[in-house]
């Protein structure tokens, strides 16, 4: 993992408060575009490459996509 500044954590710990506050099958919570916003953020970042924190959000982001090709359509959101 990275160590030094860390522009990512807002992010992760942003993502972890609204599952908690949140019911899973709300909407409201706006979690898909926070998720969707934090990966195009960080994606390229070479500071996250290995990162779990990114690799999970990445999965979170691909398991709600109801297609393989939504999944690949991450910057067009």
């Amino acid at each position: 993992m990275y160590e030094g500044s860390d522009p990512l954590n807002p992010w992760y710990e942003y993502v972890c408060w609204i599952e908690q506050s949140y019911l899973k099958s709300g909407t409201e919570s706006g979690l898909d575009e926070v998720v969707s916003k934090c990966i195009v953020t960080f994606e390229n970042d070479n500071r996250y490459r290995q990162d779990r924190r990114l690799i999970k959000l990445f999965i979170k982001y691909v398991s709600k996509q109801k297609t393989f090709r939504q999944s690949f359509n991450l910057n067009k959101t």
